[in-house]
């Protein structure tokens, strides 16, 4: 869900899921369910049966005491050890991830011999998919001692459970550390659209082909998805107070693990704070912007849901929201407002709507995947680096070319058999990826200019791999285009002369790059 109001959506996300108030007797405590809190830190003891539940469990964490704080409930000594008779209460918080709609709660208090000592339910409608609730047991002298154990269900469901330890001691139970609290959404929303900027790709000609994100690393260093620059020939920093400024110089790269710091000539107007030590969990709830339009941003949030490793790329996270190609290279920030990575980590550069081409099969054209480079992989801020210009960048074949504008290219496509239909061949079984044993594959493009071409133009195929490196290339074709009229070029393509992995072809006219497509090579 997201919305242009910034105070609107913040508002929505903590109404989004509501929080359920029981106590062991199975009575309501009276209290309003308030807003959803998107964390409570530590999920001590909580467990999961593996399976494909309906109802995802996020975090279940206790304590003695709570509070509801702006329309949020926090507990202030989350722990998992509680004294009697110094203790009056346990408190369970558990947060859930399941459909919308009306839900029965239950929650079983089982004791220490495992017999169901307690059984409190209640219903309530859940209005969007992320929501909480917590049970309170009342304790006393005679509460009997040992492991106890919270089981949650929902509709009848097992939806977790929370493991805490009851002790009789004349001693009062350790005052835990001051923890960090959540911040609310829209304190969130705030922190990251100061420390964010928009990034302007320009070509040659001076155009703008594409806009990505970035934010500070430091003073005057601001890192990015590498794709967000590949093959700039001009850079544009927009900063959130609108103020601009060109860029021409990076001071570090990796095109495989997909980032870049820029120098900026304007220091920050904010610096995100970073998570010390990555503590992820299959779970973890995040945050970050997003851009559905020119120049806005909206709070965009979700759930990691998986990690990749890539032997030559590193790590990756898989996340449960796939943002605009426009807010790559945007921070990825916990509960806290702590940075914990950066939106991108694709190995095949995504689509811009700005651009003719094609990326890998399925991607949509101006929709990123949902990926995110981690905090670790990211550099450090560092006023030592060495920085290299665009023009180095260019010289050196880092980049890889922009797309020549045109409207030439009717269309292009792989495919594995080409048929002839009258007098023309015809692209049969069209895909991109493609097995060494099939022997080979085909490329064909239909050709029709809009204006007038003067002379010959000579087509060629160029093969990269994934470090930009060209690999093989056809042997040029001479066209005879003139406007208007429909011409076709085909080449068959030998699969058993490249490696298995996955390659970038690009299809050049008179050395320009017209149209490009990524695809996978396998055994």
């Amino acid at each position: 869900m997201q919305s242009g109001d910034p105070n609107r959506r913040a508002w929505t996300v903590l109404r989004a899921s509501v929080l359920l108030a029981l106590v062991a007797a199975g009575e309501s405590s009276g209290q309003q369910p308030p807003a959803i809190p998107p964390g409570q830190e530590q999920a001590a003891a909580a467990a999961v049966r593996p399976a494909e539940p309906k109802f995802r469990i996020l975090r279940a964490v206790s304590g003695s005491r709570g509070e509801q704080k702006e329309g949020r409930y926090i507990l202030h000594d989350p722990r998992t050890v509680f004294h009697i008779p110094h203790d009056r209460q346990v408190i369970v918080y558990f947060e859930w991830q399941g459909p919308v709609g009306k839900h029965r709660f239950e929650g079983i208090w089982k004791n220490p011999e495992g017999k169901v000592a307690v059984i409190s339910d209640f219903e309530y409608e859940a209005k969007q998919p992320h929501f909480a609730g917590y049970w309170t047991l009342l304790l006393s002298e005679t509460t009997p001692t040992g492991l106890w154990t919270l089981e949650a269900r929902i509709d009848g469901e097992y939806a977790g459970s929370h493991i805490f330890q009851i002790i009789s001691s004349s001693e009062p139970p350790p005052i835990p550390d001051p923890q960090p609290q959540p911040l609310a959404p829209a304190e969130i929303y705030e922190r990251l659209k100061d420390a964010t900027l928009f990034i302007e790709r320009f070509d040659a000609d001076g155009n703008r082909v594409s806009t990505g994100s970035g934010f500070y690393l430091g003073e005057s260093e601001v890192v990015t998805a590498f794709q967000v620059i590949d093959g700039a020939h001009r850079l544009r920093v927009v900063l959130p107070d609108g103020q601009s400024a060109e860029v021409q110089e990076i001071l570090g790269w990796s095109r495989r693990q997909d980032w870049a710091v820029l120098k900026v000539p304007v220091k920050a107007p904010a610096i995100l704070p970073q998570q010390e030590k990555p503590a992820r969990r299959i779970g973890d709830f995040y945050y970050s912007l997003n851009a559905p339009t020119e120049g806005m941003r909206t709070i965009i949030s979700g759930n990691l849901v998986g990690e990749q490793n890539h032997p030559t790329s590193g790590p990756q996270l898989n996340l449960t929201f796939a943002p605009t190609w426009q807010a790559l290279g945007a921070p990825l920030v916990d509960e806290f407002g702590k940075v914990v990575g950066m939106l991108g980590g694709r190995l095949t550069p995504s689509t811009s709507g700005d651009l003719l081409g094609m990326g890998i099969r399925n991607a949509q054209p101006g929709i990123a995947p949902p990926l995110a480079v981690p905090i670790e992989v990211l550099p450090k801020s560092s006023a030592e680096r060495k920085a290299t210009t665009l023009q180095q960048m260019q010289a050196n074949g880092q980049f890889i070319p922009l797309l020549r504008r045109t409207t030439h290219i009717l269309s292009a496509t792989l495919s594995r058999k080409l048929e002839k239909i009258g007098s023309f061949l015809h692209p049969i079984d069209t895909d991109t990826r493609f097995s060494r044993r099939l022997g080979s594959f085909h490329f064909q493009a239909t050709i029709r200019p809009q204006e007038k071409v003067s002379g010959n133009q000579m087509a060629v195929l160029h093969f990269y791999d994934l470090d930009n490196n060209l690999v093989g290339k056809t042997k040029p074709t001479q066209l005879k285009l003139r406007k208007d009229k429909v011409t076709f070029v085909t080449w068959t393509i030998n699969a058993a002369g490249l490696r298995p992995g996955i390659y970038r072809l690009d299809f050049l006219l008179d050395e320009q790059p017209l149209w490009r497509v990524y695809f996978e090579l396998t055994n």
